[in-house]
């Protein structure tokens, strides 16, 4: 009856989503029988969505599919009948967010939330393991945001994701997006230079594009030389066709200086203010690669930065330096490197289910059979979209866990004890720990079909080397001072001498600053290859203890990474619930006579007081603090929020363990300390 009026009142489409429906699946099936009896034209059951425990997110992704499917599958059809119209017999397929392709039938919102950036990472693998084997960093610089991702051998996927409040449970690539673009719009706020979040987009877009915008990053990048008007289409102003104005990018950073001056901070130059907000911006990058590579147990340092989007190459050179990365590879389709990427995708399909079973017997029996139903599924689906049979390859997996936790680790279905092996070890690497005899869990099992592809990946069509090694000469500035820099067209590269920076290659979608210290290289796939041999220290996080607007939002940056890393560790090192899922803790960075430095923005009740309990140990210590001390910290009277939070504090020592250089600390939700009951949140 109620489905019927729902209809009635205009609903088309409806999620269902009931409290074991991934275990139990019948009374969905029968509820999804009774909505398309009632006329529904979209029933999405959250067992067929996800076959998998966690009801919220469970349910999140139900509706998000239920939602979006129809309004796509409206457009998909209108695009893929002109297709049709236009060429005849055309194979239309999408790109879905977990890096594989998919016919026009089976596309569905869901899989198409992130389906553009997964194609830059399908790009970025394909053409940074042409020659050989790398582990690869992606860098996505547009006009409004960096895309961030990490190749460490195999696709980078996230089951778990929240986008807009929304939880969604679907295989997604894992790639982290930051509000610091090419138009990213430059302000002076706070006493601070700020990067974004806003963009000037493509109208008016940035202050050069001769249409009023405001001061961006690509201003900042056409004052220090690092884009030449002369190498750059125009298709600017009113008409669509004047080149790029310096002056108006001068003009508009030139009022940022007038602010800082009015504010009370030091006279600076046009330069020296581009060059900072270039600073903020590569420092921000840096910072969420690292924070990818840390949720990953990884070294940036160890990796390949391939830079691609209009904007990544003339900051790759310093992003590298940044992180300690010693090479970095510039692609010739960088601009479009995206969706070079989707061309290359095969057709992939996942599908998973939950088994919640110890590693025992039991466990092994009951993945094993999930497995091979699984495999027949996922077969089924690319034979489906006409793929022969000969060309599926198929990938099954399992999600192991201890007991006790919710975080699961996945690896290759093998024999028991070469589970466990796996599974110890990725567990070390990840969390830097492994718990010796603890209980394993299988949580899932997973199998992916994916199309087997002959054609070469990665290639790129050739280039005609040069005629001339030089297209010109022009002045980029370096390190506080101008630079005379040679201008080469990126084919006289491939003629194979050696190029050394300052340089500049222009190209046909993006321009790359080789920086000084770095050299240029012919790399098989028509890519070039920057390397350094030695390490250089960045020089934007020196200087003095004076105040400085240039340097204090770099520093800013750089001390709130630390205490979200602690964050990022913390969370995911703990068994608890209250810490993994209600999020209920807080970290921060403190110095050494216990003021604020930087605090995460994790809850706030917890950080307003937290100072006072470092300030406590200090008044309650003294100087009898050494290496390795950590103080536990509840008390109300000196800084504690509720009994059940627990501070720790921690002090960091200079290299030789006589002097603390500062403390950090991090709070955290007890459940079983405090109130009446064990929990402190008794239902009474």
């Amino acid at each position: 009856r109620e489905l019927a009026r729902r209809r009635e009142d205009g609903f088309r489409s409806v999620a269902i989503v009931f409290l074991h429906g991934f275990s139990h699946p019948a009374h969905e099936q029968r509820a999804a029988e009774l909505a398309r009896e009632a006329g529904f034209e979209e029933v999405v059951a959250s067992h067929a969505a996800v076959p998998l425990p966690g009801f919220v997110a469970r349910g999140d992704t139900a509706v998000a599919d239920a939602y979006l499917t129809p309004v796509l599958r409206q457009y998909v059809a209108r695009f893929a009948s002109e297709v049709r119209t236009r060429f005849g017999v055309a194979d239309v397929s999408f790109m879905q967010s977990n890096g594989g392709l998919v016919d026009v039938e089976g596309f569905r919102g869901v899989s198409g939330v992130l389906s553009g950036p997964a194609g830059g990472v399908v790009g970025l693998v394909a053409a940074g393991t042409a020659d050989r084997p790398r582990l690869l960093i992606g860098l996505d610089m547009g006009g409004t945001s960096t895309d961030v991702s990490i190749y460490a051998g195999e696709l980078p996927r996230r089951f778990a994701s929240e986008m807009d409040g929304i939880r969604l449970q679907a295989p997604m690539m894992d790639i982290h997006t930051i509000a610091a673009g090419g138009g990213s719009i430059l302000h002076f706020s706070g006493g601070r230079l700020q990067v974004g979040p806003d963009s000037a987009g493509a109208d008016p877009g940035p202050a050069c594009y001769r249409r009023g915008g405001p001061a961006t990053i690509t201003d900042c990048n056409l004052v220090l030389g690092r884009i030449q008007p002369e190498f750059f289409p125009k298709v600017f102003g009113a008409t669509g066709a004047e080149p790029l104005d310096p002056a108006a990018a001068r003009a508009r950073l030139d009022e940022i200086a007038a602010e800082i001056r009015l504010g009370g901070g030091p006279e600076v130059t046009t330069e020296s203010l581009a060059a900072a907000f270039v600073g903020v911006a590569v420092a921000r990058m840096s910072n969420a690669i690292r924070e990818l590579a840390l949720r990953r147990g990884q070294d940036p340092a160890r990796f390949t930065l391939l830079a691609f989007g209009g904007a990544a190459g003339q900051h790759a050179c310093e992003v590298a330096t940044a992180l300690g990365v010693r090479e970095v590879l510039l692609h010739p389709l960088a601009g479009v490197l995206s969706a070079f990427g989707i061309g290359l995708a095969a057709r992939r399909h996942l599908v998973r289910r939950g088994i919640e079973l110890p590693l025992a017997a039991d466990g092994i029996e009951a993945a094993a059979s999930a497995l091979e139903e699984l495999g027949g599924e996922a077969r089924g689906e690319l034979l489906r979209q006409g793929i022969p049979a000969t060309d599926v390859a198929l990938e099954s997996k399992v999600q192991l866990r201890f007991a006790g936790s919710d975080t699961t680790i996945e690896v290759p279905w093998l024999e028991r004890d070469a589970l466990l092996g796996e599974f110890e070890s990725r567990h070390r690497s990840l969390y830097g720990f492994h718990h010796r005899g603890g209980e394993v869990i299988v949580a899932s099992a997973s199998v992916e079909a994916i199309e087997r592809q002959d054609r070469c990946r990665g290639t790129v069509p050739t280039e005609e080397p040069g005629s001339s090694p030089a297209r010109g000469q022009a002045r980029v500035w370096e390190a506080g001072e101008w630079a005379e820099s040679v201008v080469l067209d990126r084919r006289s590269v491939l003629e194979g001498g050696a190029v050394a920076g300052p340089s500049l290659l222009v190209g046909g979608g993006s321009t790359g600053l080789i920086a000084s210290g770095w050299t240029a290289r012919p790399s098989p796939g028509g890519m070039i290859e920057l390397s350094r041999e030695s390490p250089r220290h960045d020089d934007a996080v020196g200087g003095s203890a004076n105040v400085d607007p240039m340097r204090l939002e770099v520093f800013n940056g750089l001390f709130m990474h630390v205490a979200e890393q602690m964050g990022v560790v913390l969370q995911q090192t703990a068994s608890s619930v209250n810490i993994k899922e209600r999020l209920d803790f807080s970290c921060a960075l403190f110095d050494r006579d216990a003021n604020l430095v930087a605090n995460a923005p994790h809850m706030p009740v917890h950080l307003g007081s937290m100072g006072a309990s470092v300030t406590a140990v200090l008044a309650a210590q003294g100087t009898d603090i050494r290496p390795g001390d950590a103080f536990l910290v509840n008390s109300p009277y000196d800084g504690g929020t509720h009994l059940p939070d627990i501070t720790v504090v921690s002090p960091v020592f200079d290299e030789s363990g006589s002097r603390i250089d500062f403390f950090v600390a991090s709070r955290a939700h007890h459940a079983d300390i405090g109130g009446v009951t064990p929990g402190s949140m008794p239902p009474d």
